[in-house]
């Protein structure tokens, strides 16, 4: 864990943000922008609720307990917290719920705010990839501010080929990563997954009873955690076609 790595990759996302901060509004309207979702364990819900969203280190240090997504990954971003943008990655709710993770869905508003308040880091790709965090730690320039945003849009003919909407980034596995204590106000909704078991546990309705007023709650969501039927050829087909590539063309502007 390089926490010198760490802070320059955020001086430089705090300089790339500052610079394009008028605009950045603006290219979130244009593309119809709003929205940021975070995966999460169930358990940790009061902590984020009391503590905001941290990333790992911070939660070491201030000895908060928490429950890991993922205990494999080695992150260069030592308190980043990532999100979705636009749409949740389905793609790993499938994974982690099928292994019997207790995850939650939160849904985060008032994005041109976060944006140009908070320092971030835009992974155009799946973030648990390392060759793409490789690409990250060694020209952190490109994936901060207005260049790392139209990252997440590149590869024109991918994105006329499966209708991709304006909104949502070429491959799904796309992570916007948080660098600030990001506080629970911006959460407007939690979705839990499909299973009745689950959804009417004694656990989330203790844990829901703890939550501040005006978020709303969802169960049963079928769209939000859809199955995903890895036989069909087409899915395969776009899942792999969709992968972040870096042969991807730089071609836009802010």
């Amino acid at each position: 864990m390089d926490l010198e790595l760490a802070e320059i990759i955020a001086q430089y996302a705090n300089e790339a943000r500052v610079s394009v901060n008028a605009e950045i509004p603006g290219y979130l309207a244009s593309r119809e922008i709003s929205r940021l979702f975070h995966f999460t364990s169930v358990h940790n819900l009061e902590s984020i609720v009391t503590n905001s969203f941290l990333g790992r280190e911070n939660l070491r240090q201030k000895n908060i307990t928490f429950v890991p997504s993922d205990n494999n990954r080695e992150e260069p971003l030592v308190n980043g917290v990532c999100f979705s943008l636009s749409r949740p990655n389905s793609y790993m709710a499938a994974r982690k719920i099928q292994s019997g993770q207790e995850l939650v869905l939160l849904e985060l508003t008032n994005l041109d705010k976060i944006l140009t308040q908070y320092n971030f880091v835009v992974s155009p790709g799946n973030f648990g990839s390392p060759s793409l965090k490789k690409k990250i730690e060694s020209w952190p320039e490109e994936f901060v501010g207005g260049r790392g945003l139209m990252n997440l849009f590149e590869a024109q003919a991918i994105r006329e080929k499966y209708s991709i909407p304006s909104y949502e980034p070429t491959d799904p596995q796309a992570e916007i990563i948080i660098l600030e204590g990001l506080p629970w106000d911006y959460v407007e909704r939690i979705y839990f997954p499909n299973s009745v078991e689950y959804s009417i546990s004694e656990q989330i309705r203790r844990i829901v009873r703890k939550l501040p007023r005006g978020v709303v709650l969802h169960s049963q969501i079928k769209d939000v955690f859809p199955p995903i039927d890895w036989r069909n050829p087409e899915i395969r087909s776009e899942y792999n076609e969709r992968k972040w590539n870096e042969s991807w063309a730089h071609s836009q502007t802010l």
